[in-house]
């Protein structure tokens, strides 16, 4: 009879053989506690992995302000700093012979494309091109290799 009312129905009056399983009533309380536990774990587990998270963030953040504060307690200025590496790194934008015959090479192949196709071969398609510009870029690595001693690619 307890069986009913653990299920929420009122009991009748006819008498029921008592069985040995479980019921669900039963089941249930006992999971209850598990349940508990298990979600008491997960909220301490997300709660150290927030905390984790904070520090790691706390670190980074004394990481990038113990450095401005190194160079400070150095007595160099910052932009004294980012005009030398400003004046280091400005040889190395010139142009070269390489960048300039790497910066034509779209503008001739098209060109040469365009000549091949009015001439030559109406039908020629995208296909055609890129096969003659992937045949360009090996032939033009290697010929940078031997005269301009860049590679590429």
């Amino acid at each position: 009879m307890q069986a009913m009312r653990c299920l929420g129905r009122p009991a009748s009056g006819i008498a029921r053989p008592q069985l040995r399983r479980t019921t669900a009533c039963r089941a249930a309380a006992a999971a209850r506690p598990q349940r508990a536990a298990a979600a008491v774990q997960q909220q301490q587990q997300q709660q150290q992995r927030q905390h984790a998270q904070q520090q790691q963030q706390q670190q980074q953040q004394q990481q990038l302000g113990g450095g401005a504060a190194a160079l400070a307690a150095l007595g160099l200025p910052l932009p004294a700093l980012a005009e030398e590496a400003a004046a280091q790194a400005a040889p190395a934008l010139e142009p070269t012979p390489a960048f300039y015959a790497v910066a034509t090479v779209p503008l001739a192949t098209y060109a040469l494309f365009w000549i091949y196709r009015d001439r030559v071969n109406p039908k020629a398609t995208i296909g055609d091109f890129l096969y003659i510009l992937g045949a360009i870029v090996i032939v033009g690595n290697i010929l940078s290799i031997l005269i301009f001693k860049i590679r590429f690619f």
